[in-house]
């Protein structure tokens, strides 16, 4: 999923990479953008059921479209929070890209 959402932000013009360990809950994404931090909160039931069809195709097998369909459909709250602070999202870049597999690119 991490090299799925890497594509979709470089092609995008963004530069983006991904960490080998945990740092946050599956449930939180984090994206710093600029001088803002954006969080996103998906329901812990929305995140387990995704993690569910990773591990029951696997890495190289293609899930299903009705099946990711039927996730991405799903009606549920999505808790977004933005922070606009220059200063705290440069400490959460300096952090996640220290923190980074690959290089950002």
């Amino acid at each position: 999923m991490n090299d799925i959402a890497i594509k979709n932000y470089k092609s995008l013009g963004f530069k983006a990479g991904y960490s080998p360990k945990e740092l946050f809950p599956k449930s939180l994404d984090i994206n710093v953008v600029g001088g803002s931090i954006l969080e996103v909160h998906y329901p812990k039931s929305i995140v387990n059921k995704l993690w569910g069809l990773v591990k029951q195709y696997g890495k190289k097998k293609v899930v299903p479209p009705e099946k990711l369909n039927e996730l991405l459909n799903s009606k549920c709250d999505i808790k977004m929070v933005c922070l606009k602070n220059k200063q705290a999202a440069d400490l959460m870049r300096e952090k996640l890209v220290s923190s980074l597999k690959n290089p950002l690119k």
